[in-house]
């Protein structure tokens, strides 16, 4: 008889009032495998078995795999089919002498998304955390959960959040609890010497350090090395990082801009593999007003709960490279070659959604949700009264509306169905998709005060920043931020190319700007040698405004629950015409995959945006952007102008003017950005805000936080059904009623 040392996490059934999952208790585990035998290795060449390594690139241009592992179609299948599926979780906040904020809320994005999008089993998912996650515990789980029960077809998923290094060993490692190490080329070991092959490896961490917790306003999840590389060894002589190990199956990590296991194709042992360069460096993570999660593990996270089954792998990791980047607007994907057929590990069992029900009672038809779809740019802006729709296997049953939200959990009161018995159809693993969004009238900007500002700057800066309407500061490190105010010198873009170093080290300096959460730094922000912290926020004022006009924007983004059909394309039209990028809402089945990517076009470039409106309603547009001086614009027909107005089943030039339908691309390098918004109603109030012309539709914005905010009125009028919704303080948008796409591209 075989007695298993470790019991699987139980959850409920997704049918079932969700309990609270749990996490083993170290003490237990220490004592369960005290006599216990550490992996058996067995003598075959599972060490290196044709596998994939896919490298988590964070953003940047990539060569995608050409091959992926199929999943059969009988691994498809809908939830409650007997599909053999088994999870392990790792997450780690607590060390010895340094702390995380996010890893324990990646187990709980892994668990919601392995239970009720990918169609685990609660019972097949075990979970260690904090003081549990011992490399002896790791072993055993992955023995006795993982290696007993796992066949040749079993998918196999294991997820470590928490610090790596450079061990002892001088190879990539994983940091447990009590001071333990685990390298990846022993877990490769581990997980090698399983049955299947059918195995997706997921490491949010990474493994160099420049020595320090936090970048900008980010913390790291590295730690410096436990050993001085060898740099009479060639490998390391080239490069401060060895290579992954290669392992079984795929593998996705967040990493450094030389990804490892990218050795040269051919080599014997690996498989095909991913080269890039990244703009992350390490792992990362992102905090939020009441939570924090790592960059991976929620562009992951969101990007699946986001995507219908049968989506290729590609498309799922471009998306998921978008999601990490919510403070990179400009970076939505890599270069893609879509392989319909290669769909990878996850095989999606259910429609997509913004997120679950997970609990209800139905006598009150209150009950609680998981919202792990729902975008960053969105989420903390999303506030009470919102309505949801519920939607089940006949389509959608009924609404819920927020009535208070923490982080990603919000609880939710049954407001409608379109069932008799509407008490008993909302059930815990329903699918939620947006009916309503209500959004704070006014949000704030957030900005971060770098670390290496003296506690004199820090006070003027705070002075200063009150007396700028809707701007708050933070210390760096201390919780979410828009962007970061630091210290710059004369070549800024060296910041850019060793992010991982703190600013004070990499330059002398000289004046002040504006970086990214992760450090990047934002063009045109760089003050003089000797400027004053008050003199250089006086100087910012206009771009901390243009940041909040884009947040704003960004909030209004729908592209997913829009009910208005809508596809829109960006062309080139000279020196070579070609078609761009294209998006389209959800409310247009998709017939094809779309490329995610921002694309690249010459200084002095002529495009050119059009319009299909494949719903029933006549449509208003306009288009407010940045172009890649970051001076503001906007495009806006006049008020019962024909080319203002597109009718159902039209195609339309959105023109500048009546006489050009297209314009110039300035001859400055650098990224712009556009968001192009349609309404069932016409933008009266921000027509009000700009002079009439009916020859020229192109207005150049000193002020554009003004114009977003007539937008946002405009937006409100056009959704009358949901005004009972709105409160002094926020504005309810009727998704049936607008569509917010953005569009970036890069001017070389």
């Amino acid at each position: 008889m075989i007695f298993r040392l470790l019991y699987p996490l139980r959850c409920g059934s997704p049918r079932q009032p969700e309990r609270p999952f749990a996490l083993y208790n170290g003490d237990q585990i220490q004592s369960r495998i005290q006599s216990s035998i550490l992996f058996p290795m067995k003598r075959r060449d599972f060490l290196w078995r044709s596998g994939q390594v896919l490298t988590g690139l964070g953003v940047g241009q990539a060569v995608l795999s050409q091959t992926l592992w199929p999943i059969p179609a009988a691994e498809a299948a809908p939830i409650g089919q007997n599909v053999p599926k088994l999870a392990l979780l790792i997450g780690i906040n607590q060390y010895p002498d340094a702390s995380l904020k996010g890893c324990l809320t990646d187990l709980d994005l892994q668990q919601k998304l392995l239970i009720y999008r990918l169609g685990f089993a609660p019972e097949n998912i075990v979970t260690l955390a904090d003081n549990a996650a011992t490399p002896d515990a790791i072993a055993t789980a992955i023995r006795e959960h993982l290696g007993q029960q796992a066949t040749a077809s079993t998918i196999v998923i294991i997820h470590f959040s928490g610090l790596g290094c450079i061990g002892k060993t001088g190879q990539p490692t994983l940091l447990t609890a009590n001071k333990g190490e685990i390298p990846l080329t022993q877990l490769a070991q581990w997980l090698g010497a399983l049955p299947t092959d059918k195995i997706t490896t997921i490491l949010d961490t990474s493994f160099q350090s420049s020595g320090e917790g936090v970048q900008g306003n980010v913390r790291l999840r590295s730690r410096p090395p436990l050993v001085t590389a060898d740099l009479s060894d060639p490998h390391t002589a080239s490069s401060s990082l060895p290579p992954l190990p290669a392992f079984p199956g795929l593998l996705l990590t967040a990493t450094t801009d030389r990804p490892f296991g990218a050795l040269p194709s051919g080599q014997s042992g690996l498989g095909q593999s991913v080269f890039g360069q990244s703009v992350l460096q390490s792992a990362t993570e992102l905090d939020f007003a009441s939570w924090s999660a790592g960059r991976l593990t929620y562009g992951l996270t969101q990007s699946l709960w986001q995507a219908a089954p049968g989506t290729p792998f590609q498309t799922i990791w471009a998306m998921t490279q978008a999601a990490m980047q919510p403070q990179f607007p400009g970076l939505t994907g890599n270069k893609l070659k879509e392989q319909a057929s290669a769909t990878g590990p996850f095989s999606l069992t259910a429609t997509g959604g913004i997120g679950v029900i997970t609990t209800v009672n139905p006598e009150t038809g209150i009950g609680e949700a998981w919202l792990g779809g729902v975008p960053a740019t969105v989420l903390e802006q999303l506030m009470a009264r919102s309505l949801l729709f519920v939607q089940a296997e006949a389509g959608v049953i009924g609404q819920v509306q927020i009535l208070e939200r923490v982080g990603l959990r919000a609880k939710v009161r049954f407001v409608e169905s379109t069932t008799p018995d509407h008490l008993w159809a909302i059930a815990p693993g329903q699918a939620l998709q947006e009916a309503i969004r209500v959004l704070s009238r006014q949000p704030e900007l957030t900005i971060a005060l770098d670390q290496h500002l003296t506690k004199v700057e820090r006070v003027d800066a705070v002075s200063a920043l009150s007396n700028v309407p809707y701007l708050t500061a933070i210390n760096a490190g201390e919780g979410a931020a828009d962007c970061l105010l630091a210290k710059v010198d004369e070549q800024a873009t060296q910041v850019a190319l060793l992010p991982n170093a703190p600013i004070s080290e990499l330059v002398v300096p000289v004046g002040y700007g504006l970086f990214t959460p992760t450090q990047a730094p934002i063009p045109h922000t760089q003050g003089d040698r000797g400027e004053a912290v008050k003199v250089a926020i006086k100087r910012l004022s206009p771009t901390l405004q243009t940041l909040l006009a884009k947040k704003i924007l960004r909030s209004t983004e729908n592209i997913m629950a829009s009910k208005l059909g809508l596809r829109a394309t960006l062309d080139m039209v000279s020196p070579k015409a070609q078609a761009l990028t294209q998006q389209m809402t959800g409310a247009i089945p998709a017939d094809t995959i779309v490329s995610l990517d921002s694309p690249t076009v010459p200084a002095g470039s002529h495009l050119q945006y059009h319009l299909q409106n494949l719903g029933s309603q006549i449509l208003y547009w306009l288009l407010v952007g940045w172009d890649s001086r970051r001076n503001s614009y906007l495009i806006l027909p006049t008020l019962n102008s024909a080319f203002g107005e597109i009718v159902p089943g039209l195609t339309q030039p959105l023109m500048s003017s009546p006489a050009n339908p297209e314009w110039i691309v300035r001859n400055t390098t650098g990224m712009a950005e556009a968001f192009l918004i349609a309404s069932t109603t016409p933008f009266a109030r921000t027509q009000a805000c700009v002079p009439t012309d009916p020859d020229n539709f192109l207005h150049t914005l000193d002020r554009p936080l003004e114009i977003v905010q007539a937008i946002l009125q405009d937006l409100q009028a056009a959704s009358p059904t949901a005004q009972s919704l709105s409160q002094p303080e926020t504005i309810a948008l009727d998704h049936q009623t607008w569509a917010t796409l953005r569009f970036t591209y890069q001017v070389v």
